[in-house]
């Protein structure tokens, strides 16, 4: 994950019905993103346009991304016609995954207001947040305070639209829906990403999604019960397995469930 924050949100959001479509004509090629950007296919308005949405989106979450080249894996579902909501859960951690500031805020501001009854959510609060943040998360100094409030509506209408937020001028803590299916997938790329055994569940990652230490057990168990993924955990002790060796091979695997999936 990159340790600094980016500008990127206030250009290019969630664009979840791009991001889809990009998934699905996706190749290794080098003649892709030319490709992607002569035929136009976001259906963007200008070619500078869509290789915003290229560059500043498709790229750093899913091709540079943690795991690597998760994009593979994630066509394989989009292929399979995976629903949107069981799809928005993947979409919204390789957002978050890229994105420094909306992991950061989503894990330590939203989360910790959630576990406390706490539901509104304002770009003021953003604010406080980017001048509470290290120096370091600005390699090219802290940004004016035009760009700050731009960057921080980009953030929170993004996840509006990944259903961890709602409403439109006034915004709302909403936490997102994620079947089973969706969880053992993110369980999966963590495990490539190189989060093992009881690091894998206690991972910061699970914050994203709201879960308590208690929902994120009962997600394992579930998961195993459908036989999803092998989990056993005795106190600090955690067997956690799965029954593919990488994740597009999992992706192919979780494919053929397609009708379980809500």
């Amino acid at each position: 994950m990159a340790g600094t924050y980016t500008t990127r949100l206030q250009k290019v959001g969630a664009l979840l019905p791009e991001m889809r479509r990009l998934l699905l004509e996706w190749d290794d090629g080098p003649e892709c993103v030319a490709r992607v950007i002569e035929q136009n296919l976001v259906a963007s308005p200008s070619r500078l346009r869509t290789r915003d949405i290229v560059q500043r989106g498709f790229v750093p979450r899913y091709v540079e991304s943690t795991p690597p080249t998760i994009w593979r894996a994630l066509a394989v579902l989009e292929h399979a016609d995976w629903p949107v909501r069981s799809m928005a859960a993947l979409h919204y951690y390789c957002c978050a995954s890229s994105e420094r500031l909306m992991w950061d805020f989503v894990t330590e501001w939203v989360a910790t207001r959630y576990s406390l009854g706490l539901r509104d959510v304002r770009t003021s609060d953003v604010l406080a947040f980017l001048d509470t943040a290290a120096d370091s998360r600005f390699p090219d100094g802290r940004w004016s305070p035009t760009v700050s409030v731009k960057v921080a509506r980009g953030l929170l209408s993004a996840l509006r639209d990944y259903g961890i937020l709602a409403g439109a001028a006034k915004k709302e803590i909403a936490p997102i829906y994620v079947p089973t299916e969706s969880f053992a997938f993110l369980a999966m790329a963590r495990h490539e990403a190189g989060v093992r055994a009881a690091a894998l569940r206690d991972d910061p990652v699970w914050r994203l999604y709201l879960f308590s230490e208690t929902a994120v057990e009962r997600l394992f168990v579930e998961a195993q019960q459908q036989a999803l993924l092998t989990y056993a955990a005795a106190g600090s002790v955690v067997r956690i397995e799965f029954p593919e060796n990488t994740l597009e091979g999992y992706a192919h695997a979780l494919a053929e469930r397609v009708d379980r999936v809500a």
